[in-house]
Parts: C-alpha cells; sequence; structure tokens
C-alpha cells in the first residue's frame, strides 16, 4: 500500500499486513481488527495468527498486535494420500456394525 505524502512530494510505503483468506475480522468502535486465516503457497496452506488493527477513521496506518511469526508457518504434510483406499473397505464394514447396533437397540426397546 503506497500513498503520497501530503507535500506532493516522495511515495511513501506504509505497512498492510499480507493477504490471506478466511481471516477473522470485526468491526468495533470504528476500528477493525484481523486475526489469523490462511495463507495459500503452491499446494499448501499455512495457518496464520497475527493480529493488526486498523482506525477507520483515519484508514492511515495498521496498527500491529500479535506480529506474525515465520516460526509458526511450519507446514506438515498429510501422509492419508496412501491410506485413502483402505479407509473405503473400513467404511463398508462400519455401514454393517452400524446396522447391527440399529438390530439390537430395537430388541432392546420391545423386552421393555
Amino acid at each position: 500500500m503506497e500513498r503520497k505524502n501530503n507535500d506532493g512530494g516522495e511515495d511513501i510505503s506504509s505497512f498492510s499486513p499480507p493477504p490471506r483468506i478466511n481471516a477473522g475480522m470485526v468491526v468495533k468502535h470504528n476500528v477493525l481488527h484481523l486475526y489469523g486465516g490462511m495463507y495459500e503457497d503452491g499446494d499448501k496452506q499455512l495457518t496464520l495468527n497475527d493480529f493488526y488493527s486498523l482506525d477507520l477513521n483515519k484508514l492511515e496506518d495498521w496498527t500491529v498486535i500479535i506480529p506474525l511469526d515465520p516460526g509458526d508457518l511450519e507446514w506438515f504434510d498429510s501422509e492419508s494420500e496412501e491410506g485413502d483406499e483402505s479407509d473405503d473397505d473400513d467404511d463398508e464394514s462400519d455401514e454393517d456394525d452400524d446396522d447391527e447396533n440399529k438390530e439390537e437397540d430395537k430388541e432392546s426397546m420391545d423386552v421393555e
């Protein structure tokens, strides 16, 4: 975000939070609060836990409440890609178990 100096001189840059999706936002007393969200880097989704505010009366500078910690942006690869094929078989046996449990529940209701 860049803006012109009031004197019409050089452009000065001001801070703005990094781009993100699914952030939490709320406005209270005309101050916008922005928390966290996700940042996509290729096929990776990194969770953000930073916190900023912006005075909507001035719209000048963002205030950093909790800075972005690059150490928190570590992404762990999912190992579920290999196990997806075997999950389908487990789902069918789970359905059979559910049917048996329903029958047992019906029988126990009839006894009373």
